[in-house]
């Protein structure tokens, strides 16, 4: 899929409230204006999505966000269940935001696995973030993550690097 959209929050693919098991494989999704792979889940009902040998490459210059944008409890009190398995052989690159953002907002549930064997992360303007948020509690996924937007504490804008 090439060039998916013509304006502002619209995305190459879009998922919400995934149940059950999803796989994409051997795909190529570029271009798009927001985001290459939108995943929003706000059920409780587990979901597992699995993505393995694919290319999600270029946002637009404008309107253009992260290559895989991945969010659970999105919109006031809400819950979520959401499995995101990167398996490998995998491209996210030159997008105008993350190569892979993620966030779990209150009371949800995100898990991230992230095989970069044959994969490739690069040429994207903000620094990969993965990272979950559970009741105001940040934790970094991998050794070092950057946030962007607004700090979960205080509210505040900021792109602090956190470790473990």
């Amino acid at each position: 899929m090439t060039s998916a959209g013509d304006g502002a929050n619209v995305y190459g693919i879009f998922i919400t409230n995934l149940f059950g098991t999803g796989t994409i494989t051997n795909s190529s999704v570029t271009n798009s204006q927001t985001n290459n792979l939108k995943i929003s889940n706000n059920a409780a009902t587990p979901g597992t999505l699995t993505v393995g040998n694919s290319t999600f490459t270029t946002t637009d210059p404008v309107n253009g966000g992260d290559a895989v944008n991945i969010e659970t409890g999105v919109g006031g009190t809400q819950v979520g269940n959401l499995t995101l398995n990167l398996t490998g052989n995998n491209n996210l690159n030159s997008s105008q935001g993350d190569g892979l953002q993620a966030a779990a907002n209150d009371n949800s549930t995100l898990r991230v696995s992230v095989n970069g064997t044959g994969s490739n992360y690069n040429g994207n303007h903000e620094r990969s973030s993965v990272f979950t948020r559970t009741r105001y509690d940040l934790c970094a996924v991998r050794d070092v993550c950057y946030r962007r937007r607004k700090n979960c504490r205080t509210g505040e804008p900021s792109n602090q690097a956190l470790s473990r």
